[in-house]
C-alpha cells in the first residue's frame, strides 16, 4: 500500500473525498488509515467542519459591494443635505460651498460607518483638515452611480433520493427524502441604467410599434435565418455536407466576448429542508432573503437594495411564487420577501 508520508498530501485528501463521498463509515475510514491511503476519522471530520466555513463567501462578497455602495451614496447625500440645511447665504447671494468631513461632523448620520466612512474619504480629493468643496460630493456620487455593480442570480431545484431498507421492521422502513439543493452564479453581462423596482414605462404609455415586429425587426430576422438555414441544410441534406465548414455556427453579438467565458459560480450546498412543503419552502426563501439579497437599513426600515432572481423548474417558481403571496400583508419588504423574483428555467423543457 501507498503510504504518503507528506503531510496534507493532495493523494490523501483525494482519498478521503472519495471515502466520504462513497458513505464510508468510521470503520472503514479507520481501517484505510491504518492501511495509509487515507487520513484519520477525526481528521477528515475536521476537514468537512473546515471546509464549510465561509462556503458562500464569493456569494455574501457580491452582496457586500452593492450593500456597500448604496451606504456610500446615502452618506454622502446626507452630508449635502446637512450642509444646505445649516449653511447661510452671503450678501452677494453665493453660498458657502466648504463642506466638514471630519468623523465628528458626520458620525452622527444614520449611514455612518468607519468602513463606509474610510470608503468615501478615499473618493474625495487629499485635504488635510477634511475640508472639501461640494462639487467634490458631487463628483463622487457621479462616480458611484455610474460603477457597473455585479449581478447574480439563485438558482434551485429540489434534490430527491430513495433509500431502500434491506431488511424490513416495524420501525424500518423504505425512506423518500427530499431536500433541496442552490448554487449562486453571477450575471456575466451586466445591465446598466435599469430600473428594478420600476417598469420602464406606464402601460398606457406603450405605442402598438414598441412590442410588434416592426419591418426592420423583421429584417433583423431574416438576416439572422440567413445564418441558421445553411446549418439545416448542410446537417440533413447529404449533397451539401461538404460546406459544414463554411456554415457560421454561431452569430456574433454585442457580448459574445462576455459569453464564451466560465460562469463564476458559488454552490451552497445541500439544506435539508422539504420544499414539497409549504413551511419548508419558506424557510429557504428567508434563508436567500436574509443572507444574499442586498439591503440597507434606513430609518429603522429595511429596504431591498437590489432584487434577486430565483430561478427553478416550474414547480419550484410556482412554490415560491405562493409563499410570497401568502405574506403579503407582512409589514416590511423583507418579511414579503420582495427582495426575491422567482422565475423558472427550461431545463426540464425535454422530459
Amino acid at each position: 500500500m501507498i503510504n504518503p508520508w507528506i503531510p496534507n498530501s493532495y493523494f490523501t485528501f483525494r482519498v478521503n473525498t472519495i471515502l466520504v463521498l462513497g458513505g464510508c463509515k468510521k470503520e472503514e475510514m479507520d481501517c484505510f488509515n491504518k492501511l495509509g491511503p487515507a487520513s484519520h476519522p477525526n481528521t477528515v471530520r475536521s476537514m468537512q467542519k473546515k471546509a464549510c466555513v465561509d462556503f458562500d463567501k464569493v456569494a455574501t462578497g457580491w452582496k457586500d459591494v452593492v450593500v456597500t455602495r448604496k451606504k456610500k451614496i446615502r452618506l454622502l447625500e446626507e452630508v449635502l443635505n446637512l450642509h444646505s440645511e445649516s449653511i447661510g447665504e452671503i450678501d452677494n447671494g453665493m453660498e458657502v460651498c466648504t463642506i466638514d468631513f471630519s468623523k465628528g461632523a458626520v458620525s452622527n448620520c444614520p449611514n455612518f460607518s468607519e468602513a463606509v466612512y474610510i470608503s468615501c474619504k478615499q473618493m474625495l480629493p487629499e485635504s488635510a483638515v477634511d475640508l472639501y468643496e461640494d462639487t467634490d460630493f458631487f463628483s463622487a456620487l457621479y462616480t458611484l452611480k455610474g460603477e457597473m455593480l455585479p449581478k447574480f442570480r439563485i438558482v434551485g431545484d429540489n434534490w430527491d433520493l430513495e433509500v431502500k431498507a434491506r431488511y424490513h421492521t416495524k420501525s424500518q422502513n423504505n425512506k423518500s427524502l427530499h431536500y433541496f439543493h442552490a448554487y449562486a452564479v453571477k450575471d456575466r453581462v451586466a445591465a446598466q441604467g435599469l430600473d428594478n423596482k420600476r417598469p420602464q414605462k406606464i402601460i398606457d404609455e406603450i405605442e402598438m410599434r414598441e412590442f410588434l415586429p416592426t419591418p426592420e425587426v423583421q429584417e433583423a430576422i431574416v438576416a439572422d435565418l440567413v445564418n441558421i438555414i445553411p446549418r439545416v441544410l448542410v446537417k440533413y441534406l447529404t449533397p451539401y455536407s461538404t460546406f459544414k465548414k463554411a456554415v457560421i455556427y454561431h452569430i456574433p453579438h454585442p457580448h459574445s466576448k462576455e459569453m464564451v467565458e466560465k460562469s463564476e459560480v458559488c454552490p451552497f450546498g445541500l439544506q435539508f429542508l422539504n420544499p414539497n412543503k409549504a413551511a419548508e419552502m419558506a424557510q429557504i426563501l428567508q434563508d436567500i432573503q436574509s443572507k444574499y439579497v442586498p439591503t440597507v437599513t434606513n430609518g429603522g426600515e429595511t429596504e431591498v437594495s437590489q432584487k434577486v432572481f430565483f430561478d427553478g423548474d416550474q414547480l419550484t417558481e410556482e412554490r415560491a411564487r405562493n409563499c410570497q403571496w401568502a405574506n403579503t400583508l407582512a409589514r416590511t419588504p423583507t418579511e414579503r420577501l420582495e427582495g426575491i423574483t422567482p422565475a423558472f428555467a427550461d431545463w426540464q423543457k425535454c422530459s
